[in-house]
């Protein structure tokens, strides 16, 4: 759930920085204007992760999966620590 209040609160920053309409941000994104709206609009739970992942993607924000190489989770590389720290999850630990 945190991974998409996230990723609204990031699609919502940048399609305000483009200050445009909301039509014009919804065609940009591939969206029609009413599921944009739905998106500005707190709708999380209209939206998987996936969904948003896309839309992400589609607004050209940076990270966002289609950005990454598509190995592991959402594009991180499980080898390391930093590329889910880049994905904004938590590398699980060892069990005791």
């Amino acid at each position: 759930m945190k991974a998409r209040a996230d990723l609204m609160i990031a699609l919502r920053e940048t399609i305000d920085g483009w200050s445009v309409s909301q039509a014009a941000a919804a065609k940009r994104l591939g969206l029609t204007q009413p599921r944009l709206n739905d998106l500005l609009r707190d709708g999380i739970t209209k939206f998987s992760l996936d969904a948003l992942m896309e839309i992400a993607s589609r607004g050209g924000l940076k990270g966002a999966p289609r950005d990454r190489a598509p190995s592991g989770v959402m594009g991180c590389d499980e080898a390391s620590n930093a590329p889910y720290e880049s994905c904004g999850i938590r590398r699980p630990h060892a069990l005791s």
